[in-house]
């Protein structure tokens, strides 16, 4: 019984000491005039559906929810944050050569249509950002059009 205390008391020592580890959480400032809902024309049930379940990761603009300010899931959650910024971020669109956001709206449709976007792990805390066929069919019909813009 001894032992299963100071296990405890270990265990609980621990995550408290975890929680002065705690990654940046940050919302870099970023001109509106480049965000993709300023660079193409997004339909308005698409904004939607961006916002609800892409902007976390995608955008300057991430609501960090409780949970990410607890270790050690803070930093799964900010890796996510991170890793999705660099491969996709609507915030900074109007930076991204012709060629670049022409690939980047045709993954869009081919990660949504998959189902690999949004990821598993990100729905088991935001089911309202889980996608339908219906959302699928229409971020695809968008990306369809807005890559006309970006053909040379």
């Amino acid at each position: 019984m001894k032992n299963i205390k100071i296990a405890g008391v270990v265990i609980l020592t621990l995550f408290f000491a975890l929680q002065l580890i705690q990654p940046e959480k940050t919302n870099p400032k970023s001109d509106p005039a480049l965000s993709v809902f300023q660079q193409t024309s997004v339909p308005v049930n698409v904004a939607g559906i961006l916002q609800t379940s892409c902007r976390d990761c995608h955008t300057h603009n991430t609501i960090w929810p409780r949970h990410s300010y607890v270790s050690p899931v803070s930093w799964f959650v900010n890796y996510d944050v991170r890793n999705g910024r660099s491969e996709l971020n609507l915030s900074l669109w109007g930076e991204y050569e012709k060629q670049k956001a022409w690939v980047l709206l045709d993954e869009i449709c081919k990660q949504v249509s998959a189902g690999h976007m949004p990821p598993g792990r990100y729905l088991l805390l935001h089911r309202d950002a889980k996608l339908d066929d219906r959302d699928k069919t229409a971020i695809c019909g968008w990306t369809e059009s807005a890559k006309i813009k970006y053909q040379e």
